[in-house]
């Protein structure tokens, strides 16, 4: 089969050159020109104990969209942090590698990490309560 180049191909979008309504790129998250942020909200939250500085794997809804294992990090004597969700594997040195499974455009970043933190606190002060009332002390 011959490959038709693409002055040749049917137009998808409407008879002749400039018939039809063609895509456009429109960056995601705008609307008239103007930057809009999806609505963000955690639909899971697990906390883990003794995981070095991991803390809670959280499961986000970005609009209609939902990903899961966003990672709420905190090393010691410093502030909480929110890493995207990522693979990892080992170099064939051993090493052991990371990468991002999704890049965020800049102005989502804060919001996002700003809500997820918020229902981990929360989460904690939840389950700080539940421990002082089943064990009937201060944990």
């Amino acid at each position: 089969m011959q490959e038709q180049s693409h002055q040749n191909r049917p137009n998808p979008w409407g008879a002749g050159d400039t018939a039809g309504v063609r895509p456009q790129a429109i960056e995601p998250g705008t609307r008239g020109g103007q930057k809009k942020t999806p609505p963000f909200e955690v639909v899971d939250l697990r906390l883990i104990d003794n995981a070095g500085s991991l803390r809670a794997y959280a499961s986000v809804k970005i609009g209609p969209l939902t990903v899961h294992d966003f990672r709420v990090i905190q090393q010691a004597e410093k502030e909480p942090w929110v890493s995207v969700p990522q693979k990892a594997w080992n170099t064939p040195q051993g090493e052991r590698r990371f990468a991002p499974l999704l890049e965020l455009p800049t102005e989502w970043k804060q919001p996002l990490a700003n809500t997820v933190l918020a229902a981990w606190l929360e989460a904690g002060r939840q389950a700080q309560e539940q421990q002082q009332h089943t064990t009937g002390g201060p944990a």
